[in-house]
């Protein structure tokens, strides 16, 4: 929300600030802010760290636990999140679409939790 609100009182956001101003969408609440979203959720004992990362785009949704348990959903066709599609031979492409988003989101923030290997992209 800060990003936001350096936006509507008119103040430069600087570049080092995390987030988006959502000030656009007031003029066009159809408008796309963001190509994905991430976040983390600790554990049950809320030592940081802990828990699973998340990213969602515009259909899917990739978490991964920190113990390496991992899901995807197509949040078109199933919104309560019942079938886990990470095996699917045919979402490859979107796994890893979806783990670089998380690992550019992570060195963003300084998340150091090392998560398996099978997590991260090939690529990085």
């Amino acid at each position: 929300l800060f990003p936001t609100l350096l936006g509507l009182a008119g103040i430069d956001i600087p570049e080092y600030l995390q987030g988006k101003s959502l000030k656009p969408l007031l003029d066009d609440p159809q408008k796309i802010i963001h190509d994905y979203v991430a976040s983390e959720s600790v554990g049950v004992d809320g030592k940081p760290g802990t828990g699973h990362r998340m990213v969602v785009n515009d259909s899917w949704k990739y978490m991964v636990s920190d113990t390496g348990e991992e899901a995807l959903f197509n949040l078109d066709d199933d919104l309560y999140e019942l079938n886990n599609l990470i095996r699917v031979e045919k979402h490859k492409e979107t796994v890893g679409e979806l783990k670089s988003h998380l690992w550019e989101w992570k060195k963003l923030t300084g998340d150091l939790k090392v998560i398996p290997d099978k997590v991260i992209p090939d690529n990085k």
